[in-house]
Formats: structure tokens, C-alpha cells, sequence
């Protein structure tokens, strides 16, 4: 179980660090970003598990440890805050994590992934005119998200 968390840690440093080689938001960042969003839930049902096992009670009020699946489950429900309440940690330290999951969950889909979502397709674009030649006064035409058309640029 440890040898999968640490895996799982190193796949989201190698996956982040491809997200910063990238240099601009496109659909490969994206894709990255919403991985390492993933992973962060697959880490906490480690994390889970690990409470589970070092605890001397029940990890879940509901009297059980939890299979991993219902670990996994209760890991991307609190991720995403959907708060179902079917199972509730019910000791302190997990308590804890849970929130702390939940804060980490909604502040990276709300930074990182939304960052990126916005900067998508933000690259300057030149545009020339149908004739091929510059605008009159020698410059390119440039315009950031979304280009104009040719018929505003070129009356």
C-alpha cells in the first residue's frame, strides 16, 4: 500500500512537471491538470486506508474500516464535496483529512484547472489580409482569445 501512494506521487510530480513543460494552456495541460486532480483523490484513499489500519477504532461512525472501494468512494465524494453522508469518518485526525481533502479538492479546480480553462486557446494569432499583405500601416494584426474575423480588420 505504501509502494502504491509513493507511486502515485511521483506520477503527479511527473504529470505536473509535463503541465509546466508545456509553456501555455492547451488541451495536453488540461488533461494534466485534471490527472493530477485524480491522483489527489487516489492519494487520500491511501491515506485513508493507512488511518484505518494504524487506527485502533472504526474509521467510518458507521462502525467499519471500509473496503478499499468504499474508501475510493468516500475519497472522491469528499473531494468533490458532494457530501453524501452514507459514511462519515469518525475519529478526529480523519476528520481533519477530510476537510483538508475537501479544501484541497475545491481550491485546485478553482486555481489550477480553472487557470488553465480560461488561458485555453489565449495565444496571439496574426492575421494577414485575403490578399496576403499587411495592414496599411505596415503592422500585423494581432488579437488574443478569440481572433477577430477578417472582415472587421480587412473593411
Amino acid at each position: 500500500m505504501v509502494a502504491a501512494a509513493v507511486l502515485t506521487v511521483a506520477t503527479a510530480i511527473v504529470i505536473g512537471l509535463g503541465v509546466i513543460d508545456q509553456g501555455e494552456a492547451n488541451r495536453d495541460s488540461v488533461r494534466g491538470a485534471i490527472g493530477i486532480y485524480v491522483l489527489i483523490g487516489l492519494l487520500f484513499v491511501f491515506v485513508y486506508g493507512a488511518l484505518a489500519e494504524l487506527g485502533d477504532a472504526p474509521l467510518f461512525a458507521q462502525g467499519t474500516d471500509g473496503t478499499r472501494s468504499v474508501r475510493a468512494y468516500f475519497s472522491y465524494v469528499t473531494l468533490t464535496t458532494l457530501g453524501y453522508g452514507d459514511f462519515t469518518i469518525a475519529g478526529t485526525l480523519g476528520r481533519a483529512l477530510a476537510i483538508v481533502e475537501a479544501l484541497l479538492g475545491q481550491l485546485y479546480l478553482v486555481t489550477v484547472v480553472a487557470v488553465l480553462v480560461s488561458r485555453l486557446g489565449r495565444h496571439q494569432v496574426t492575421l494577414s489580409s485575403p490578399r496576403g499583405d499587411a495592414r496599411p500601416d505596415g503592422q500585423a494584426d494581432t488579437c488574443g482569445g478569440s481572433p477577430k474575423l477578417e472582415e472587421e480588420i480587412w473593411p
